[in-house]
């Protein structure tokens, strides 16, 4: 039984625990930690790992931040996530070495809705697949951590591509197509050739 009543302002003391993944070694898990802050009337999210075995916690980024999607790179030395500029509004692809070290903007993004990155997934441990676009049409886009061209990696026309993933040897990749209120699982090759849907 409860003994205490909760009143409506406890809701904001509450944290909420999202987006969970495991290294590749199962030794660490990164997660996103939001908050809502009454007074500001703004949500924050921080971004976290623990390690396993003993416990230990530790920021890769903390305090009045937005920081979601966390994704490990294959051999686990760094995480690629999502930054909201919780001001302006817009977002930027980031990525950073495991203990919390050099982070770096690998896609600054924009306000233009066509331009801000979702969902980032690592093609191999150089390169970083994302959907463009906060609305159709978005593509899904990559671009190497140490520079260069950003490519795009599928044409999906007037549709909305979504939620990549990876397959472990890298060669594949799997994604949502929504095309209005329909939508449909495909299979490409990690370059984005041979794309055909699966299940419709």
């Amino acid at each position: 039984m409860i003994s205490e009543s909760v009143a409506p302002n406890d809701l904001f003391s509450l944290r909420h625990i999202r987006d969970a993944r495991l290294s590749p070694d199962g030794r660490f898990v990164a997660y996103a930690v939001s908050r809502t802050v009454e007074t500001q009337n703004a949500e924050y999210c921080e971004l976290w790992i623990r390690e396993l075995q003993n416990g230990k916690l530790r920021a890769l980024a903390s305090g009045d931040v937005f920081v979601t999607a966390p994704r490990w790179s294959p051999d686990g030395t760094r995480v690629a996530f999502i930054r909201r500029d919780t001001g302006a509004g817009s977002q930027a692809l980031y990525f950073m070495n495991a203990d919390g070290s050099n982070p770096q903007n690998l896609y600054p993004g924009g306000l233009a809705v066509t331009d801000q990155p979702f969902y980032p997934a690592w093609l191999n441990n150089d390169m970083v697949l994302f959907r463009r676009g906060a609305s159709a049409p978005a593509d899904l886009a990559k671009r190497s951590i140490g520079g260069g061209d950003v490519t795009a990696v599928t044409t999906p026309g007037t549709d909305f591509d979504d939620v990549p993933t990876v397959s472990p040897d890298g060669t594949k990749i799997a994604f949502v197509r929504v095309s209005g209120s329909s939508s449909a699982l495909y299979i490409a090759n990690s370059d984005g050739t041979n794309a055909h849907s699966v299940i419709t």
